[in-house]
């Protein structure tokens, strides 16, 4: 964000991942995001703005139900979304993204400030949300 005058005030560092990830890999994926945004932000301090504050955030892609059996062309990840989906549900998927997520962070010593749920759109006949 920038202001009036254009210098940048606040700078911003998205990620994506699916809600299956954290459940997944454990920690794994989950490291090696925290090593991306942080070396992202550390790039975007180059401009060395005074006052500029820096967000790492993170989204979430979560399928409310398995795509059927359409090409790995077409959705990457169906087999991993439909085994999170079978084992856990819909509700226990998300619940354990959010809770792998915050332990992860504060655990670090990172902030986090819960989630925010987003009603996604419909793509290839599946619901999501953003988390």
């Amino acid at each position: 964000m920038l202001d009036r005058d254009e210098v940048p005030r606040t700078l911003f560092e998205f990620k994506a991942i699916y809600s299956f990830d954290p459940i997944q890999h454990e920690n794994g994926d989950l490291m090696a995001l925290e090593r991306d945004i942080s070396k992202d932000l550390k790039g975007m301090r180059r401009w060395n703005v005074e006052s500029v504050q820096y967000y790492g955030i993170l989204l979430a892609t979560h399928p409310l139900r398995a795509a059927g059996d359409l090409s790995p062309k077409i959705i990457k990840y169906q087999r991993q979304v439909a085994k999170s989906l079978q084992s856990f549900g819909a509700d226990g998927v998300k619940e354990r993204c959010v809770e792998s997520v915050e332990k992860f962070l504060k655990g670090r010593g990172r902030g986090f400030d819960g989630h925010h749920l987003t009603r996604g759109d419909t793509y290839f006949g599946v619901d999501v949300e953003i988390l």
